[in-house]
């Protein structure tokens, strides 16, 4: 028997607590809707036993994969159901979204079909995306989410077009709704409703009228228990409360989720939503009155940074115990913004609970933000007082007027007209820019799609954002023989000529916007990269496919920017596109003024010193190093122009991907992991011990079971967002330090040594968290003054090995809505082996974002290192685990066999081959 699934629970309904009784049917097979495994249990409760399967297919070709009714198993593991195999005559695959490139097995993509009885196209429609060719014949994008599973069996989840965003985040509505269906006796349709904050949010309309009272109060947190924070739901609404006695269906029984998602517009825009129970876990900013608690307000703003409903938030609810740092640093943004209210990120550690926060926000002029601090307007070109290199100096600033006017004229440019400001650049900055060891060393390229925007308010946003930003519209210049500086130049026509293009460059669709001149030395880049010159350039894009929309493709050095800046950018740009007023933050180079005026203060002295203990030795940890070197350099990304020691031209033959060619795309795409750990909560509750420092205590085991070592070391990047070198007393005066305008990072280096006998977990990890503390404390230390303290072998062993791994911990932006900017691209090329990026989810979650040099790791073996990383994660979490010796850990990543590596041999002879001995 043919059915939707609506049909079986109508005839449930129907016979209540009654059994069918047949004698003839003998499979129902199943089509128009996603059914779950409780629609199968459904079905057997009331025909009995009998065979169940899903039929997958569409108006546009007929059956595409089906059960053979002899085959259909008799349960599904795992609760998934699926559809069985591609009919005869039929061609299935499984690519990412705006990709014809096959996924691997198990991959969730979207389902491309190919089949003979396929339509080639629309009627009235002379080019549709949905249809292409390729040497099968024609191929139809279906927009349906799905996996192929490694057996060849195809899962259907759900339709991409009903895919929710929340803050970046995809939600599947699919998912949602084969949760809330399970044994509630509701049928629950989930649909994305609009939200100042997020963008987009999850809300759920239930039919089942008289049961709803019952069942509503556990909705929402049914979801989050089953599926995670990030699925919560905004609210819960009875379908009557639409106005609405069922729901709209097709003749075929499917749900109208367009209509039903219209009519909960209107609902939702003619009252304050009022979610039922804890279905008010992501109420609306808009839903405050200026008269509401603080505790409220707080209570709200929470619950959307972390993503879990208010309910499971309290007035004594410590944050600590949920958030690290850099959660409570978008939290203040969002308050900000949102309420006009502050807290700095020390007084929300000083009172962690929502109740503390909401008295501390309460006393008088405590809660009001602080004026932000700009750098002081000035007409004409920076006087002797206003370049902090040669402060009072006017001999200095001559000296370093003379260099840089060169450099201008070759752009167009002039000292008296277009330099509003000089600004120091601190070592790890100017050594992005110095230490060229390949064409793109420390570039980024990210390109994003506008939609309903014209390329004529795109480059006008552009200019607008730029205007905002400083650092983004700046040089970097040679300013003395050891010093490098930004030379921000002023925003005018003369400006948006040198960083913007507008030259009526076009693409067909926005996924082009990722491919465009890719691999071109001249177009895919930025003039600084060659040599002195500008850190920023963007390139406007007409989308042909899609007239009403543009894209933007942009190039700049990590000298220019930090997560965080750039997210500020973003903002701005996506505030402008959509006319909104934008957000002013604080001068960049007052931080970098203050840097550069103590970086010979004893507090740089003491942080040298701090350095110059922990890194004693370097020069004995070669064995240590991961991943050992099989080729020269550490290059993430594109190594096109890679030079060799002293500069020397390197030789492509010398610097062969692992894994073929295939390997540098793999490498550069990277692989993203998330962990999920409900014991990092009660971790750091207990002890104080952050997500971040389990991680960094995992990776260095890996690190030493890979290397058979005692020793593990790798590189940090350090947030920097302090005052440099001021008593925190007069730091708190300031305004925040979290919204720096600017690239704040700082390089530091973990030395970890496992040799202390018998130390059990609890004190490695309290170890750990002192030493960052230290590190912290010290961040703003110039690295030239550490690297003074270091004998010549240790400092040369750091300069060359530090570059092999990188861990650092990122801010979690999902919360931010960007509704004009889709991202398309986001390609990073760090100088180092193996980039690790970590972004803590809430709740015991954390995601992993890995790159690699393609020349030193294949994929299989960073493969590896995530599934060690997470064994180790969750034994060194695990409570039982807290007072065990570390060595009691599983050892079955003990000392993993690398692939032949080159000794320090091969590597000078490689050194020869290149200067052309």
């Amino acid at each position: 028997m043919p059915a939707v699934p609506s049909l079986l629970h109508s005839l449930a309904d129907g016979l209540g607590s009654n059994k069918l009784e047949h004698t003839f049917l003998q499979h129902i097979e199943l089509s128009g809707a996603i059914a779950t495994s409780d629609t199968f249990r459904l079905a057997r409760e009331t025909f009995g036993p009998l065979k169940l399967s899903v039929h997958y297919g569409m108006t546009e070709s007929g059956p595409v994969v089906a059960w053979p009714c002899e085959q259909v198993p008799d349960n599904f593991e795992a609760g998934k159901v699926t559809s069985g195999f591609p009919v005869a005559g039929c061609i299935v695959r499984v690519c990412a979204p705006h990709s014809r490139t096959p996924l691997p097995r198990g991959e969730l993509g979207e389902i491309h079909q190919n089949s003979s009885q396929l339509v080639t196209g629309y009627i009235g429609i002379a080019r549709d995306d949905a249809f292409y060719k390729d040497e099968s014949g024609v191929w139809y994008v279906t927009g349906d989410q799905g996996i192929m599973h490694p057996s060849g069996e195809v899962e259907v989840c759900g339709r991409y077009k009903d895919i929710i965003i929340r803050g970046g985040e995809n939600i599947s509505p699919a998912q949602i709704e084969a949760v809330l269906n399970r044994d509630n006796g509701l049928e629950a349709c989930v649909v994305g409703a609009s939200d100042d904050i997020l963008g987009e949010v999850p809300v759920a309309v239930v039919s089942g009228g008289d049961r709803l009272q019952d069942s509503g109060q556990s909705l929402p947190s049914l979801v989050v228990q089953h599926l995670g924070p990030s699925f919560a739901l905004d609210q819960v609404v009875p379908l009557s409360d639409l106005g609405l006695v069922e729901f709209p269906r097709t003749t075929l029984g499917k749900i109208r989720k367009q209509e039903l998602a219209l009519a909960l517009d209107k609902y939702r825009k003619a009252s304050k939503p009022r979610p039922i129970g804890d279905g008010a876990g992501l109420a609306r900013a808009d839903s405050f009155d200026i008269a509401d608690p603080l505790e409220k307000v707080l209570t709200d703003v929470w619950s959307r940074i972390l993503g879990v409903p208010e309910c499971t938030l309290g007035p004594e609810t410590k944050i600590n115990d949920l958030a690290d740092s850099l959660t409570m640093m978008q939290f203040r943004r969002l308050l900000r913004k949102d309420h006009a209210l502050e807290l700095s990120l020390s007084e929300m550690i000083k009172n962690p609970t929502i109740a503390e926060q909401a008295i501390l926000l309460g006393k008088t002029e405590k809660g009001k933000p602080k004026a932000k601090v700009g750098a002081p307007g000035r007409e004409g070109p920076p006087g002797p007082f206003d370049v902090v290199e040669a402060y009072g100096d006017r001999e200095r600033l001559k000296s370093i007027q003379q260099l840089v006017t060169p450099l201008l004229g070759l752009y167009g440019l002039g000292w008296a007209q277009d330099v509003e400001d000089i600004i120091p650049m601190n070592d790890v900055l100017a050594n992005m820019v110095t230490a060229r060891r390949r064409l793109r060393s420390s570039l980024r390229r990210d390109a994003f799609y506008c939609p309903n925007t014209t390329v004529e308010s795109l480059y006008t946003a552009l200019q607008g954002a730029l205007s905002a930003h400083p650092l983004l519209r700046s040089m970097w210049v040679p300013t003395s023989a050891s010093s490098v500086s930004h030379v921000i130049v002023r925003p005018a026509q003369r400006c948006w000529k040198l960083f913007l293009d507008y030259a009526g460059h076009s693409v067909d669709s926005s996924e082009d916007l990722a491919n465009v001149w890719n691999g071109d030395n001249k177009l895919d880049t930025c003039g600084g990269q060659r040599g002195p010159g500008p850190l920023f350039r963007a390139v406007v894009f007409s989308v042909k496919c899609d007239p009403a929309s543009a894209g933007v493709v942009y190039w700049t050095n990590h000298s220019a920017f930090d997560a965080t800046s750039l997210s500020f950018f973003h903002e701005t740009l996506n505030d402008l596109l959509c006319g909104k007023a934008i957000t002013p933050r604080t001068s960049y180079k007052l931080w970098a003024d203050s840097l550069h005026i103590g970086r010979h203060s004893p507090y740089a002295q003491a942080g040298a010193r701090y350095f110059g203990e922990k890194l004693r030795g370097f020069a004995g940890y070669q064995a240590s190093m991961v991943p050992q070197q099989r080729a020269p350099g550490f290059l993430e990304g594109n190594d096109e122009g890679w030079v060799g020691p002293g500069g020397t031209p390197g030789k492509a033959d010398l610097r062969i991907p692992l894994d073929g060619q295939s390997g540098r795309h793999a490498a550069n795409k990277g692989l993203r992991h998330v962990f999920k750990c409900s014991d990092l909560t009660r971790l750091h509750g207990e002890h104080s011990i952050a997500a971040h420092t389990v991680f960094k205590a995992a990776l260095a085991v890996v690190n030493t079971d890979w290397t058979n070592t005692n020793t593990a070391f790798f590189r940090s990047l350090e947030s920097g967002r302090q005052w440099p070198f001021l008593d925190s007393a007069l730091a708190s005066h300031l305004p925040s330090a979290a919204d720096i305008d600017g690239p704040t990072l700082q390089a530091s280096f973990n030395v970890i040594n496992f040799d202390q006998e018998a130390e059990v977990t609890i004190d490695l990890l309290k170890r750990l968290r002192d030493d960052q503390e230290l590190a912290t404390r010290y961040q703003c230390t110039p690295l030239s003054l550490a690297l003074a303290q270091l004998s010549e072998a240790d400092r040369t062993a750091l300069l060359d090995r530090g570059l092999s791994q990188l861990f650092n911990w990122v801010p979690n932006r999902s919360h931010l809505e960007l509704s004009k900017l889709h991202q398309v691209q986001d390609e990073m090329n760090a100088d180092t082996g193996l980039h690790w990026d970590f972004t803590s989810r809430g709740l015991g979650e954390v995601e992993a974002f890995v790159r690699w040099d393609c020349c030193q790791l294949g994929q299989g073996d960073v493969k590896q290192m995530l599934e060690d990383l997470e064994k180790v994660v969750n034994w060194l979490s695990d409570p039982l685990h807290w007072h065990a010796p570390t060595d009691e850990r599983p050892k079955e990543s003990k000392y993993r066999v690398w692939r032949p590596a080159v000794d320090e041999l091969q590597l000078a002879a490689m050194s020869l081959m290149m200067s052309g001995v």
